[in-house]
């Protein structure tokens, strides 16, 4: 029997098993981006067993995530989201289901609502004043050092270690009420080091891996992947473990949160990692990309400096 051929987006040559994996060079954006601007807004490409649509236009997003939303809601399996999501009951891996809208509806309406954002202003600020005092005193301490010609000392801030623990720091000032690393030691050699390791425990392994893309290696083993994702996700657990005993104990006086359908337990300590990823990762992220786009255009820094 003949199946009919899918009307796909165009997309280069695939080859056999591996697809499209060995056109992908790091960085990964640069190499999707000189593949959309020769074949369109709109890629079909295939990463092993895994067909993968680019889509990198305005319009094709809107069609995406308003037209075709449901179509779209539920993402596949990997073996980082195995671990690491609590059997899939973490709102950003849930499928499409009864728990997911709730989680949903609750992240909109309280965490993302103009109320919440708003009674968290104050905190932000603070947050913001903490980076501003920290470079301060970089600079001074760059100031006081002189060169052998007599002038001062040029110094290199890590703006990527800063933003991350900007935004760390806030969401813990938000969820439990105390920063993860205090100011007065946020800039000593011994606790950015604790705190690069514990970012490590809860960063490492959420991206996923040519095991997901080529199913087989999974079951040889490849590489040690899963074994190294295990043993981190131990780790893990343990830290939010301890978060979430944190919140339970601040609010203990609070009601009871309303029955899901799913073991509580395993969702709110899903939710509770999700939420802290999306919550620092993706605003260091875009901090850093912002300050590198301003650095590499002087124009708009001057316009940004005006306004």
């Amino acid at each position: 029997a003949t199946t009919a051929k899918k009307n796909l987006p165009p997309g280069p040559f695939a080859l056999p098993i591996i697809g499209h994996l060995h056109l992908l060079k790091k960085p990964l954006h640069e190499t999707l981006q000189t593949l959309s601007a020769k074949y369109g807004s709109v890629l079909f490409l295939k990463f092993g067993t895994r067909p993968v649509l680019v889509v990198s236009s305005p319009d094709a997003m809107e069609q995406c995530f308003k037209n075709n939303d449901l179509t779209l809601a539920n993402r596949p399996p990997c073996m980082a989201a195995d671990y690491l999501t609590y059997n899939y009951t973490a709102v950003f891996w849930s499928p499409y289901c009864p728990s997911w809208r709730w989680q949903r509806r609750l992240i909109y309406t309280e965490l993302l609502s103009w109320k919440s954002i708003q009674h968290s202003s104050p905190t932000r600020m603070e947050e913001v004043g903490c980076l501003v005092r920290g470079l301060f005193k970089q600079l001074v301490v760059s100031s006081s050092s002189k060169s052998k010609y007599g002038r001062a000392e040029k110094v290199a801030v890590d703006l990527k270690f800063l933003f991350s623990l900007l935004t760390n720091n806030l969401m813990m000032r938000m969820a439990v009420g105390h920063r993860l690393v205090e100011e007065q030691h946020a800039y000593t050699d011994m606790e950015k080091q604790a705190y690069l390791e514990l970012v490590k425990v809860i960063f490492s392994g959420l991206e996923m891996n040519i095991c997901d893309y080529l199913p087989f290696l999974r079951h040889l083993g490849y590489g040690g992947m899963e074994k190294t994702i295990q043993r981190t996700n131990r780790e893990r657990d343990q830290y939010v473990q301890n978060l979430v005993d944190q919140v339970r104990s601040s609010r203990i006086h609070s009601p009871p949160p309303l029955n899901t359908g799913h073991h509580d337990h395993e969702l709110w300590k899903g939710s509770s990692l999700m939420m802290l990823v999306a919550g620092t990762a993706i605003p260091s992220f875009t901090l850093e990309w912002a300050m590198s786009l301003l650095l590499n255009h002087p124009e708009a820094r001057k316009v940004e400096s005006r306004d």
